[in-house]
């Protein structure tokens, strides 16, 4: 998947309890806004845009690597220039363009959202339980900590950086279980970008050449 690549940063370990002194001291982090209704704002125009496109950078492990991903509701195509994977809402293909291999895979939830960034923030209501962050809150920045409501997805938690006065999601850490940690820095994000059915579906006249292994 594009983003198991390793561990990067840290979210301190302990971020990922919950208790009622971090709930009074997130009231307070938030000023007049609850964690909640930060994440309400980040999510209206990604959910009311026809489509959306990020420009975003992704470190883990001490490598990095620079992408683009564009989303239709659940559909969603990211492309590097290691990997390209395309999901229509259904089937995923993973093309490697070292190897010149494309998988065809049927992914859950975990798989969609360890590929597509943009999951973790669309499903931050029905998926997670909402804090503020412990940690220092950069000037101008609200850390919004999203911990899972049930167990085996993989992720002890996710730390979004968002902008106050854009309400824009600027940076996702996402801590997973064996405690690696993937770092995801959105350059630009764009609403309302052109983009049809064809592009969430794997071109496979463009990729002639690579072996497919359909592992559905």
């Amino acid at each position: 998947m594009l983003l198991a690549i390793g561990s990067a940063v840290c979210i301190p370990a302990r971020a990922v309890a919950q208790n009622k002194t971090q709930n009074v001291a997130s009231a307070q982090r938030g000023a007049s806004l609850t964690p909640a209704e930060v994440m309400k704002k980040v999510v209206a125009p990604i959910a009311s845009s026809s489509n959306v496109q990020a420009s975003f950078i992704a470190s883990a492990g001490g490598h990095n690597v620079s992408g683009t991903l564009k989303s239709s509701d659940a559909k969603f195509a990211v492309t590097t220039p290691e990997s390209s994977v395309w999901f229509d809402g259904k089937t995923m293909w993973t093309a490697n363009h070292a190897t010149k291999e494309t998988t065809i895979t049927v992914p859950d939830a975990a798989e969609i959202a360890a590929t597509n960034p943009l999951a973790y923030i669309r499903n931050y209501n029905s998926d997670y339980r909402l804090f503020f962050s412990k940690r220092k809150t950069p000037e101008g920045k609200w850390l919004v900590l999203l911990n899972p409501k049930k167990g085996g997805t993989g992720v002890k938690a996710v730390e979004v950086t968002v902008d106050k006065a854009s309400f824009t999601p600027e940076r996702l850490i996402i801590r997973k279980d064996d405690d690696s940690v993937i770092q995801i820095n959105i350059t630009k994000l764009s609403h309302n970008v052109t983009a049809g059915p064809s592009d969430f579906v794997y071109p496979a006249a463009k990729y002639s050449s690579y072996e497919v292994v359909d592992l559905r």
